[in-house]
C-alpha cells in the first residue's frame, strides 16, 4: 500500500496518512522485537541444552542399538527386520527409525545422526513452548523462558536427547499439538487447525504405539474446557478423523509385514499385575524428589490459571494428557532404562502448565510478573541443583558397557566374516549392531516371535523385558555364539533361557567357554559351538579340522586375531594349549598343526617333527575298532609367543 502524501491532498489528509504509517512502523517494530525476542529465548534454551548434554556424553541405550540395527539394514535393502528369517517387529518406535533412517541417507554415523535427532526434536519442543507465549516485549519473556529452560533443566530431557530412543520427538508432537489446540480452546482457529492436531497426534501414534493415548486425552481436554459444543465436536471429531488414518494405517502395514496386530515389545513387556502396578508407583514416585521445584511450579500455574476463564480452558488439555500418560507409566510398571525416559513428555507438559500459569500472571501487571519471574528462578535454580543428587544420572552416566559392544562386535564381524555364525545374545542392541552382518538370537524375545508369545506363568512379576526364555527353543537353534548377560558375556547366565541351557547335558556336550580379546584389548568371554555349528568342529570326508580357539588354556589365555587378521589362540609360556577326547575314526590318520610361531606338539604315542614355517606334521594310527578319543598338548617352542589357528586331522586310506 502507497502510504506516500498525494501533493494534491488536503492538510487533514496528510496527517491521517502520516499518522497510519507511523502506527505501521510501530507495529512492524513491535513485531520484529517480537521474533528477535522469541528467537533469543529458543537460542538460550538450545545453548542450555547442548551445554548439558556434555555431562550426559557417554550415555546411549543398548535399545537405542536395537532400532539402529533395525535402521541399519533397511538402508542396505534387508527390510525393517533385525535379523534374517522371520520378520519381528522388536522396535516400538516406527517415526523414529525412519526419520534417523532418512538422516542416515546423509551420513553413516548413524549414532550422530541419532543424537543430533534427539537434540533437535528436544529444541522443537521448546520451541513449541516459545510459540505458545512469545513475548511482545522484555517484560512478557517470563512464561516462555521459563517453561523452556524447566524442559532442558532436567535429567530425564537431557539424557534421553542423546540417548538415542524416540522420547525427545514424542515431547516435540505431543508439546506442538498441546499448544495448537489452544486455539481450538480459545475460539480462535480457522479450518486447518483441528487436522494440523490431527497429523501430529498421528504422528506421535506411529512414533510409540502408546503415543495414540494422547489423541484421546487431546480430544478430552479440549471437549472439558471448551464445552461440548458442535464446533468443539467437530474439532475433535477432525483431530480423531487424522490422526486414525495414521493409527490404523500402521497397524495394516504390521499385520501386512509382520504378520501381527501388536508389536513384539508389547508381548514382552505389557503384564497387568500388581508387581507392575508396585514398580510403576515407585518409578514415579522416586523421581519426585529430583522434579519436585517443576512439579510445584506447576500445581501453583494450576491454581492461577484457574482465576481466568482462557487459561482455564487452555489448561485442561495438557493436564488430561500428563495425568493420563503419568497413570499409564503406573500401569505398566514405568521402564529398567537409565534416566526415566517416560517422563520425558511428563516434564514437556509439566513445563506448558507452568508456562501458562506465568502468563496469567503476567497479565496482572508489574509486581506479579516481578514476584512470579524470582519465584521462578529460585525454583529453576532449584531444580538444577537437584538433577546432580538423582541417581538415576549417576545410572545413565555408569551405564557405558554397551560401548564395549561395539569392540567386540566389530571383532566378531572380522573374525568369522566367512561363516556368518549365529550369535546367541540377551543384550540385543550393541552387539548386534556392530555386527550388522551376522545372524543374531535374542534370548529375551524383544526380536524373537517364538520367544516373546510364549510367557511362563509368573510373567509380569520379574523385571521388564527380561523374563521371557526358553533354553529347549534355544539350543534347538543352534547358536554358534552365545553371550550371557552383556557383550562381554559371562559364564553364567543370569536370565531365564541362560539358565534353562546351562542345566541342560546337551549345552554341556556342544558348548565350550573361549575368552576373545579384541584388538582395543577388550575381552569377552562367549559360549562357543563346539561341533554341529559355522565356526567349531568341522568334519568332512576324511579329514576333521580343529580351529585354534577351542583348545584348552590355563586361566589368563585368549583367542585374537594375528596380524593378518586370523583368528587363532595366543600361546606363550604360561599358557600352553591342550585338546582333550577328540572322536576320531580308529586306522592311520595325518595331522597338521597351523600356528604363527614355533610350537612343540605331543600326541600319546606319535612322534612329531616341526618345520621352521610353524608347520608341523605327523603320522599316527588309533588301535582298531570303532573310535578313539585323541588328546593332544600344543606348547611353545622359541620365541615369547605364538598363534595357534588350527590342527587338521587327515585320514590315510589304507
Amino acid at each position: 500500500m502507497d502510504l506516500a502524501p498525494d501533493a494534491d491532498a488536503s492538510p487533514a489528509s496528510r496527517a491521517t496518512l502520516a499518522q497510519r504509517a507511523s502506527e505501521q512502523l510501530v507495529r512492524a517494530g513491535a513485531f520484529a522485537r517480537s521474533h528477535a525476542l522469541a528467537v533469543t529465548i529458543a537460542a538460550v534454551c538450545a545453548g542450555v541444552l547442548v551445554w548439558q548434554t556434555r555431562g550426559y556424553r557417554p550415555f546411549f541405550a543398548d535399545d537405542s542399538f536395537i532400532a539402529l540395527r533395525y535402521v541399519w539394514r533397511l538402508l542396505h535393502g534387508r527390510g525393517l527386520t533385525w535379523t534374517d528369517g522371520e520378520r519381528v517387529e522388536g522396535y516400538s518406535d516406527l517415526l523414529w527409525v525412519l526419520l534417523v533412517a532418512a538422516g542416515g541417507l546423509f551420513s553413516k554415523e548413524l549414532i550422530g545422526v541419532s543424537r543430533t535427532t534427539g537434540i533437535l526434536t528436544t529444541v522443537l519442543a521448546v520451541l513449541a513452548v516459545v510459540y505458545a507465549y512469545r513475548p511482545r516485549r522484555l517484560g512478557d519473556a517470563v512464561p516462555a523462558l521459563v517453561g523452556g529452560l524447566a524442559m532442558v533443566l532436567t535429567s530425564p530431557v537431557v539424557a534421553w536427547s542423546i540417548g538415542g530412543l524416540e522420547q525427545p520427538l514424542l515431547g516435540a508432537l505431543v508439546a506442538w499439538a498441546t499448544v495448537l489446540s489452544y486455539r481450538l480452546a480459545d475460539g480462535l482457529a480457522d479450518d486447518r487447525t483441528a487436522p494440523g492436531v490431527g497429523v501430529l497426534l498421528g504422528l506421535a501414534a506411529i512414533t510409540r504405539p502408546d503415543g495414540a493415548l494422547f489423541t484421546v486425552t487431546t480430544c478430552a481436554g479440549l471437549l472439558l474446557a471448551a464445552g461440548f459444543n458442535r464446533r468443539n465436536l467437530k474439532a475433535a471429531g477432525r483431530i480423531l478423523a487424522m490422526a486414525g488414518l495414521f493409527f490404523f494405517g500402521q497397524l495394516i502395514f504390521r499385520r501386512f509385514y509382520y504378520d501381527a496386530w501388536v508389536p513384539n515389545t508389547a508381548h514382552v513387556k505389557l503384564a497387568l499385575t500388581t508387581a507392575r502396578l508396585s514398580q510403576g508407583w515407585q518409578y514415579v514416585a522416586g523421581a519426585e524428589p529430583y522434579l519436585r521445584s517443576l512439579v510445584l511450579m506447576a500445581l501453583v500455574a494450576t491454581v492461577v490459571a484457574m482465576t481466568r476463564q482462557d487459561s482455564r480452558k487452555r489448561m485442561a488439555i495438557p493436564i488430561a494428557s500428563a495425568v493420563a500418560w503419568t497413570s499409564y507409566v503406573v500401569v505398566i510398571g514405568g521402564d529398567i532404562s537409565p534416566a526415566r525416559r517416560h517422563l520425558v513428555v511428563i516434564i514437556v507438559l509439566l513445563s506448558l502448565v507452568t508456562a501458562e500459569g506465568l502468563h496469567t500472571l503476567a497479565r496482572r501487571g508489574w509486581a506479579s510478573r516481578a514476584g512470579a519471574g524470582a519465584l521462578a528462578a529460585i525454583s529453576l535454580v532449584t531444580l538444577a541443583r537437584a538433577q546432580s543428587k538423582d541417581p538415576e544420572k549417576r545410572h545413565a552416566l555408569n551405564d557405558t558397557w554397551v560401548w564395549s559392544g561395539r569392540e567386540v562386535g566389530r571383532f566378531l564381524s572380522r573374525a568369522f566374516a566367512a561363516e556368518k555364525p549365529l550369535v546367541a545374545v540377551d543384550a540385543a542392541g550393541a552387539l548386534p549392531y556392530f555386527a550388522p552382518q551376522l545372524p543374531c538370537l535374542d534370548m529375551l524375545g524383544l526380536n524373537d516371535r517364538a520367544l516373546a508369545t510364549h510367557h511362563p506363568p509368573e510373567f509380569g512379576n520379574g523385571l521388564i523385558g527380561h523374563e521371557l526364555g526358553n533354553g529347549a527353543y534355544i539350543l534347538g537353534r543352534k547358536p554358534d555364539l552365545i553371550a550371557f548377560h552383556t557383550a562381554l558375556g559371562d559364564v553364567e547366565a543370569t536370565w531365564r533361557g541362560g539358565r534353562e541351557m546351562r542345566e541342560s547335558p546337551e549345552f554341556a556336550r556342544r558348548y565350550q567357554l573361549v575368552t576373545f580379546k579384541t584388538p582395543e584389548d577388550v575381552t569377552t568371554r562367549l559360549w562357543v559351538r563346539t561341533e554341529d555349528g559355522r565356526i567349531g568342529v568341522k568334519r568332512a570326508g576324511g579329514e576333521v579340522s580343529i580351529p585354534g580357539y577351542l583348545f584348552y588354556t590355563q586361566p589368563g589365555g585368549v583367542a585374537e586375531l594375528n596380524p593378518e587378521g586370523r583368528l587363532g589362540l595366543r600361546i606363550d609360556a604360561s599358557h600352553p594349549a591342550y585338546l582333550f577326547g577328540l572322536a576320531l575314526e580308529s586306522g592311520r590318520w595325518e595331522a597338521r598343526v597351523e600356528a604363527s610361531g614355533e610350537v612343540n606338539v605331543n600326541i600319546p604315542g606319535a612322534g612329531w617333527p616341526a618345520g621352521d614355517d610353524g608347520t608341523s606334521h605327523a603320522e599316527f594310527r588309533l588301535e582298531q575298532g570303532g573310535q578313539a578319543l585323541v588328546t593332544m598338548a600344543i606348547t611353545l617352542r622359541r620365541g615369547d609367543r605364538a598363534h595357534l589357528l588350527r590342527v587338521v586331522f587327515r585320514r590315510i586310506p589304507t
